[in-house]
């Protein structure tokens, strides 16, 4: 066999079914079923059944909700489906938990008639349900999370996922956790929780990207021309570079992807493709088809192989993504790869893109892809469904109707008074934010709003966009900011969040927050790796323009380093806690740092009476697929550091005002010398309490726990696994050894289990199951992945001192009182 490309024509194109990407089940509750799809021809609607049939008969009058649509058109030969059912009309029915429903999608054209799934030509030439369905079922299926015992709900997270990245996708892995319980709505997974990095737009293997472009050509049946008059960049540039040789072009762009950008994606349709290649194998070529290494030029004779190898076994595991993602209700958000590394790191990078054309299209092709994507079906009811009826005041509407303009109309036209004007710039003005400002600083604002919220029975679900509504420190006229940006602005967090708390109902245990980025990072990275590794860099820069006055210095410290976590900004990090305090008893899911662990926040606060007291549970799974010795061996430091008792329990102490609030025996012989805080807040970090005189009350204290497996090896399955996989003792014991050490932070590709118990009250605890694959002989296999690592978690926030009249000595001497 031999490469052949897809473009129309060809017999590969000729051969593509309709359903060319999906089902994927995304929105599910009491009131609405969502199902997004992506399919290569037109249609004159889909209409979407959800049935409620217990012997599985799949009768009629066994359909509870149903929708009906039109698919949007995005190209020539791509169409997006993203498909609602609701209660028959007349109807006040409601889904409820424990029980099984499946769904079915039916197609209608001149073409196809009344055709479903399971017809040849939809999902595969040849017909069948097997490619979306579990053993014998005929047709996929979901379940609610129970409303009533928390000791039954079953939540799924990830992050990160790269298809070039190393070992097994532990996506790929999920079927693992849905087959065995399929037909136990009990017992099997209810919700799946990507928090980030769905795709990488910025790390892209060039043999990838030469497929997505083959792929976009044929689907959209054009080729995109980058911005005009980009005189800064390239006064001739008429195409996208080839893949492996756009790196220059993106630091042009104001972008910053340094030592990974040169086969960025640019053009729209690459960042279309790339989720069709993540979600479903129908568009890649055979084993033995992939393009010759003289088609795709700037991949290393040395390194072809290797590549090739990667792709094939990440697109092999793809018909378990699919499966899975057809089999679970699933809810996204973007962090930054899905437009590029670092975007919108501080005022500075932002600043710079922003007024830099071909970067501001980059992220605005980027944030198209990720809202038609991800968020459309996140939240349907934004996009005016179905979309025959476009209602033009709702920010969805005016998204999709101006991207209709632009796909019929992708000129640009530089001179503004004539018609039309420029489509590109149109569509940029309603989804990508802009910088305004005020007497505190600039922060992010405009664009289509991501954060979205719901509820279920038993908990509350909140979901940050820490992106696209971020704020910048103050800067003085003229100077450069490169100072941490606060993830999520004081007057978007009032939206995102504060606003929230009065949709809680009596009957949440707890508020389910999910953050791309880990609202407590660790200690050790983000306090002294971090900030040390960002000194070094500016000063290194600093003296190279000293001696070389027309050195231009590639990356900022803070861009090297990613300081982006949410401590780098004091002032929005403390707001953040004291608004999340407001909920008392939280969840918290992320991603991005490529480790996965556990960690709990116990908060009070006595700036009003009674005594506040909070607590939070921060779960951390990443990466899905990009594990590399640097992931395992941050992980392995996390967990060694984290051992240490004094740096696993960390209490604080804030303060609302500067001031001398604290003495501090410096020198360990019980002298203790005035010690000011400067900044506002005023907070400081008490690691031996022994050592640091309270002077001032604090206004809250909280303190930070990161979690370990107390399990022993041979509970955990580490043991049998080490003893009988490898033959060599030295191998065998250091295998153990790495194992064993990950009991902290597990820097494998990973998959975040989530379940609860909250039988008393005096032992609500949240269990964080860490799935991975452990072997060392078989990296690829599945066979290997299990939850080696388990954090159990106590949600209770225990507090020594009386709530409504504090004892000022109790509260300055407060008893942490830290759990084991």
């Amino acid at each position: 066999m031999a490469w052949e490309s897809l473009k129309s024509g060809s017999t590969r194109f000729a051969s593509l079914p309709l359903v060319i990407a999906g089902p994927i089940l995304r929105k599910v509750d009491s009131n609405s079923v969502t199902v997004w799809l992506a399919l290569s021809k037109d249609l004159t609607d889909v209409n979407l059944d959800i049935y409620d049939s217990i012997n599985k008969t799949f009768l009629s009058n066994e359909v509870v909700f149903t929708g009906n649509t039109k698919p949007f058109k995005l190209g020539n030969n791509l169409y997006v489906v993203v498909i609602t059912a609701k209660a028959l009309t007349g109807s006040s029915l409601v889904l409820e938990d424990a029980k099984t429903y499946h769904y079915k999608v039916t197609f209608n054209s001149s073409t196809y008639i009344n055709k479903t799934l399971s017809d040849p030509g939809i999902l595969s030439p040849s017909g069948g349900m097997g490619m979306i369905c579990y053993g014998a079922e005929l047709l996929p299926s979901f379940s609610l999370p129970p409303s009533s015992d928390l000791g039954k709900l079953n939540i799924v997270h990830g992050s990160c996922r790269k298809p070039h990245g190393g070992r097994f996708d532990a996506l790929a892995c999920l079927g693992k956790l849905i087959e065995p319980n399929i037909n136990n709505p009990l017992e099997r997974p209810h919700q799946l929780f990507l928090t980030g990095d769905q795709i990488y737009a910025d790390d892209v293997s060039s043999m990838l990207l030469f497929l997505l472009i083959d792929a976009y050509d044929a689907l959209l049946g054009n080729q995109e021309i980058p911005p005009k008059d980009i005189a800064e960049v390239s006064p001739d540039l008429l195409n996208y570079p080839n893949p492996g040789e756009r790196a220059e072009l993106v630091k042009k762009g104001g972008l910053s992807a340094e030592g990974i950008g040169g086969s960025h994606l640019m053009a729209l349709g690459e960042f279309y493709a790339m989720y069709l290649f993540v979600w479903s194998d129908v568009l890649w070529p055979g084993d033995d088809d992939f393009p010759s290494n003289s088609l795709v030029s700037s991949i290393k004779a040395s390194d072809y192989k290797k590549e090739v190898e990667t792709l094939i076994q990440f697109k092999n595991t793809l018909v378990n993504v699919r499966k899975a993602l057809a089999n679970i209700p699933t809810f996204m958000m973007c962090d930054d790869h899905e437009i590029t590394d670092d975007w919108f790191l501080n005022f500075d990078w932002t600043n710079r893109a922003l007024n830099n054309k071909l970067g501001k299209r980059i992220i605005q092709n980027g944030l198209t892809a990720f809202t038609l994507f991800q968020a459309w079906a996140n939240t349907p009811d934004r996009f005016d469904l179905p979309v025959s009826n476009l209602n033009p005041q709702t920010e969805g509407g005016q998204f999709l109707s101006q991207l209709e303009k632009l796909r019929d109309n992708p000129a640009e036209n530089i001179d503004q008074t004539t018609s039309p004007f420029d489509n590109w710039k149109l569509l940029g003005n309603i989804i990508v934010p802009t910088i305004n400002h005020n007497s505190t600083g600039s922060y992010l604002t405009g664009g289509l709003e991501y954060a979205f919220s719901l509820n279920f029975p038993l908990y509350q679900v909140i979901i940050f966009d820490t992106r696209n509504r971020r704020e910048f420190p103050p800067v003085k006229q003229g100077k450069s900011n490169g100072k941490p940006a606060g993830l999520i602005s004081v007057q978007s967090l009032n939206q995102q969040l504060v606003s929230k708390l009065s949709e809680k109902q009596a009957s949440n245990k707890f508020t389910l927050v999910v953050s791309p980025a880990p609202i407590i990072g660790h200690p050790v990275i983000e306090e002294i790796v971090q900030p040390g590794l960002t000194m070094a860099i500016d000063a290194i820069n600093f003296l190279r323009t000293v001696k070389n006055s027309s050195y231009t210095k590639t990356e900022t410290g803070s861009e090297n380093t990613d300081r982006e976590g949410w401590v780098f900004n004091r002032k929005v990090f403390q707001n953040l806690l004291y608004q999340l305090s407001k909920f008392d008893k939280v969840v918290i899911l992320s991603g991005d740092v490529h480790y996965a662990f556990s960690c709990k926040v116990d908060y009070w606060d006595r700036r009003t009476l009674p005594v506040k007291k909070a607590s939070f549970v921060q779960l951390v799974s990443s990466s899905l697929k990009n594990e590399d010795s640097k992931t395992i061996f941050n992980a392995i430091r996390v967990s060694r550091i984290a051992e240490n008792e004094l740096l696993r329990k960390t209490p604080y102490a804030g303060w609302s005002t500067a001031g001398k609030h604290i003495k501090v025996d410096y020198t360990n012989n019980g002298i203790f010398l005035p010690n000011r805080l400067n900044k506002v807040p005023a907070i400081k970090k008490i690691i031996n309490p022994s050592k640091v005189m309270i002077l001032n009350t604090p206004d809250w204290r909280y303190r930070i726990q990161f979690i370990n497996d107390g399990r022993v090896d041979s509970d955990r399955g580490v043991e049998a696994i080490a003893l009988t996989e490898i033959p060599n003792s030295g191998i065998r014991k250091g295998k153990r050894d790495l194992i064993t050490e990950q009991k902290i932070a597990v820097g494998r590709n990973n998959l975040g289990q989530i379940s609860f118990d909250f039988s008393t009250p005096q032992k609500e605890e949240v269990v964080h199951n860490i799935w991975y694959n452990s072997s060392l002989k078989e990296p690829n296999s599945s066979n290997k992945f299990n939850n080696f690592t388990k954090h159990r978690v106590l949600i209770a926030s225990p507090l020594n001192i009386d709530p409504i009249s504090p004892n000022e000595e109790q509260w300055k001497n407060f008893d942490y009182g830290f759990p084991d």
